[in-house]
């Protein structure tokens, strides 16, 4: 009887902190972010940051793993996005098409790279909320 009360609680300990982890880790990319720049290279590292000033562009992430996004419609629609570390998520389409970024949150920017053959990404600041 011992032995399945420790199985249940190492089972129970294990669980909680990697719920907790998985809150933490996407905590810090919830809620509607405004494009402010992206990443131009033409394919061989040389690329530079340019500055988007149209404020259009955005992405979302809800807490229940669903998302949209504005500044990337040659992938299709977005829906969902995967936490996978502190750095690293997925990006999901409609059709099934993921894509592998990393990112990153430094107080109210958000940078998104990868996901592209050649040197991409979009910087983000945090829209005010309502």
């Amino acid at each position: 009887m011992k032995y399945a009360a420790f199985i249940l609680l190492i089972a129970v300990i294990s669980c909680s902190k990697s719920t907790t982890t998985k809150a933490k880790l996407s905590g810090s990319i919830i809620g509607k972010w405004i494009q402010t720049a992206y990443l131009a290279d033409p394919g061989d590292g040389s690329g530079t940051w340019q500055k988007d000033n149209t404020g259009s562009g955005y992405i979302i992430f809800n807490e229940d793993s669903t998302a949209q996004c504005s500044s990337v419609p040659y992938f299709g629609e977005l829906k969902f996005y995967h936490i996978l570390s502190d750095s690293t998520l997925t990006l999901e389409y409609a059709d099934g098409t993921t894509f592998p970024h990393m990112y990153k949150v430094e107080e109210n920017t958000l940078t998104l790279t990868g996901g592209c053959i050649e040197a991409c990404g979009s910087r983000y600041k945090k829209a005010p909320t309502m």
